[in-house]
């Protein structure tokens, strides 16, 4: 005897909220802010509302990633000397702002 087609469970906001124990206002956020739309008949599937509240294993991974590509980025950036000492910079802007403001003098207007 063949086993018969199995269907998805496909969620309501309101289903959803009372059964993961949220507001249908959060997880209406929750699912926007991961990008979700819902199907059709404006149901969503077990997986949409678990990565929308829980976050995607593979999305903090890439972040991780991409948090440690940036941190080594800017250690060699470092090291070969790319990167200007902010203090230094301020006070060397500071310094020619002052000169370019002060007020002609005569020296100025005579030359």
């Amino acid at each position: 005897m063949p086993s018969p087609k199995k269907e998805p469970i496909r969620w309501s906001i309101q289903h959803a909220s009372i059964e993961f124990g949220t507001s249908p206002p959060t997880l209406s956020k929750a699912l926007s802010e991961a990008s979700i739309a819902p199907a059709a008949d404006g149901t969503y599937s077990t997986q949409e509302i678990c990565q929308a509240l829980f976050g995607s294993l593979f999305r903090e991974r890439l972040r991780r990633m991409t948090e440690e590509a940036d941190k080594v980025a800017l250690a060699n950036a470092v090291s070969r000397g790319e990167l200007l000492n902010r203090s230094e910079l301020m006070q060397a802007l500071a310094g020619s702002l002052f000169l370019r403001q002060r007020a002609p003098t005569i020296d100025d207007l005579t030359s």
